[in-house]
């Protein structure tokens, strides 16, 4: 049994009071706290840390899936990112240098008038009832309260929600998530000698090279994609059975995978040729969590919705990618699962799936939005995620702006061409 002390009872100071809070400043967070801001709601993002992008910036892979036909933010963030030393591959994803992202979106947030909290841990969330009062963070200033009239939970992790005591899922049926990744930057190679190991056709090819030279790959399927300027991502780890609710578990997935990659980058250079100057230039600052919570919503997405009509103003945008699974356990296969079962490859999104079931005013926004795993599997991309964020900071701006519950808003804008 373990030991335990005793804090003394503090008060807490109220750094600020908005009318939206958004949680998480990944790309689902950053649409949020942009669409609130910019629909006059005074709006607070708090990030964890000292960046914006999540994934795309710090998890070092801005390779954007299903974003092609998206409208609305998605399509004007694209439009910067090509006029930027962006690029989009032949299957239709889109990539650029991390920093081009993260200037971005600092500029585009600050330009709307959203406030910044980096290095800001949330800790805590406090209820009167059904309603969230209080987000609880911890940062260089201390341990600080900041209250809203609406919270927006865009933690990729479900953070906000779980702290606040809402209901969710986790992994498959047996409890397995999808595995996690550590990806990393890479430099020194030429993009003609290279390409025959890249995305897609090169994963098989690189898989075999880095087994025959003793280190392989713990992911079946390794990728190098191209961000341009001889500045290359690699993703060539999973870690299993990663808890992100758990330090351990995260930490040592971090762990193994950055010496996984050192073995990989050292051995390739020893081989010469095509990897002759290979230099392993950064790894993530954070691991990249395919799957955590699944926060349960007034209505929670099942794979009956799949090919299922839109409805006019109830629904928030299409995920148009068939379920992406990567294997859940290395002893039946460390690539991507085949589909069982025949699905229908359109799933639209309603507003209700990122509306919290156990709180009236918190928004759900990118893959901890309601639904089961095989349907997590396909709107966790993140060109889905932008705007299912977008989605909830105008419901978050209209619920403040009506004094409405979130659930009441029927005016979504439609922002997909999917099913035209």
């Amino acid at each position: 049994m373990g030991t335990f002390i005793s804090e003394p009872g503090r008060r807490l100071p109220v750094a600020g009071e908005f009318d939206v809070i958004v949680c998480g400043g990944g790309p689902a967070g950053c649409s949020a706290a942009l669409a609130a801001a910019s629909a006059g709601a005074k709006t607070l993002l708090l990030e964890r840390h000292e960046y914006l992008g999540g994934i795309w910036t710090g998890g070092l892979m801005p390779w954007i899936l299903d974003q092609a036909r998206k409208t609305g933010q998605m399509a004007r963030w694209r439009e910067f990112l090509l006029a930027h030393g962006g690029s989009v591959n032949p299957r239709g994803s889109l990539t650029a240098p991390p920093e081009v992202v993260k200037g971005m979106l600092e500029d585009d947030l600050q330009t709307a008038g959203v406030r910044i909290r980096y290095g800001t841990l949330l800790v805590a969330m406090t209820r009167d009832g059904r309603r969230i009062t209080h987000a609880v963070t911890e940062s260089r200033s201390g341990r600080e309260a900041w209250s809203a009239r609406i919270f927006i939970d865009c933690t990729g992790d479900g953070d906000a929600a779980a702290l606040a005591g809402c209901g969710f899922d986790f992994g498959n049926a047996d409890g397995d998530p999808q595995p996690a990744s550590l990806n990393a930057i890479v430099g020194g190679l030429d993009l003609e000698e290279v390409r025959p190991f890249m995305v897609p056709q090169g994963k098989i090819p690189l898989r075999d090279l880095l087994t025959e030279l003793g280190v392989p790959p713990s992911y079946a399927m390794p990728s190098i994609f191209h961000f341009g300027c001889g500045v290359f991502g690699w993703m060539t780890h999973h870690a299993y059975h990663v808890d992100p609710a758990d330090a351990d578990s995260v930490t040592a997935a971090v762990l193994t995978g950055r010496a996984e990659l050192r073995r990989q980058i050292a051995a390739l250079r020893a081989s010469g040729g095509v990897w002759r100057d290979l230099v392993l230039i950064a790894t993530g600052a954070h691991l990249g969590i395919r799957e955590a919570r699944r926060i349960h919503a007034v209505t929670d997405l099942s794979v009956a919705d799949f090919g299922r009509a839109p409805e006019p103003g109830r629904n928030v945008c299409a995920s148009g990618v068939l379920p992406d699974v990567h294997g859940t356990n290395p002893n039946r296969g460390k690539g991507v699962e085949p589909l069982r079962i025949r699905l229908e490859p359109l799933l639209v999104i309603p507003w209700l799936a990122q509306v919290a079931a156990d709180c009236d005013n918190l928004a759900l926004a990118g893959r901890c939005i309601g639904g089961d795993f095989l349907c997590h599997a396909s709107y966790r991309m993140t060109g889905t995620a932008v705007p299912l964020g977008e989605a909830a900071g105008l419901g978050a701006a209209w619920a403040v702006r009506r004094n409405k519950l979130l659930r009441e808003w029927n005016e979504v804008p439609y922002f997909q061409r999917e099913t035209e």
